[in-house]
C-alpha cells in the first residue's frame, strides 16, 4: 500500500496519517470512550498539512533547522535559522517555516547578540506575518510549527 517512489513521500505521509486517524476513531467507537467522531478523515488530513512544502530538499531543510532549533542555544538557533532562510528560499510559500523561521529569530532575540534586540523582533514579526499571509487557518488550527 505505501510502495511508491521517494518523491510521493508527502503523499504516503497523508496516507499513513489518514488511516492512523481512521484506525483511532474506529477504536474509539468500539470501546465507548471519547466523542463519536463523524467527519471526514481525508479533510483532516488536508487541514493539518497546511502549510508545508512539496519540495524534499525545502523539507529537509526545514527539519535540520528543528533538530538545531530544539537544542535551544544561541549557536543552535542561528544555526536552526541558516536552514530555515535555505528552505524559504527553495519554497518561498512554505509556511511552516516561515513559521518556524520567526520563533527561532524572536528566541535569537532574547540572546542578544551582533544584531539589535529590536531588528531581530523587526525579522520575527516580518516572518510571522509572512507565515500567517500563506495559511490564515494556522492561528486557529496550530498546525504550522
Amino acid at each position: 500500500m505505501y510502495d511508491r517512489e521517494l518523491t510521493d513521500i508527502l503523499a504516503i505521509q497523508d496516507d499513513i496519517a489518514r488511516s492512523i486517524v481512521t484506525e483511532l476513531r474506529s477504536n474509539v467507537r468500539r470501546t465507548g470512550r471519547g466523542p463519536s467522531w463523524v467527519g471526514d478523515e481525508v479533510a483532516e488530513v488536508a487541514l493539518a498539512s497546511k502549510g508545508r512544502t512539496a519540495n524534499p530538499e525545502a523539507l529537509q531543510h526545514f527539519l535540520q533547522g528543528r533538530f538545531f532549533s530544539a537544542r535551544q542555544t544561541h549557536a543552535n538557533t542561528a544555526k536552526a535559522l541558516e536552514f530555515y532562510d535555505r528552505a524559504v528560499v527553495l519554497d518561498p510559500n512554505f509556511a511552516s517555516a516561515w513559521a518556524a523561521m520567526a520563533s527561532a529569530l524572536a528566541s535569537l532575540g532574547g540572546y542578544g547578540g551582533s544584531v539589535t534586540v529590536a531588528e531581530t523582533f523587526r525579522r520575527a514579526r516580518a516572518a510571522a506575518q509572512r507565515a500567517l499571509s500563506l495559511v490564515p487557518s494556522c492561528i486557529t488550527n496550530k498546525s504550522l510549527i
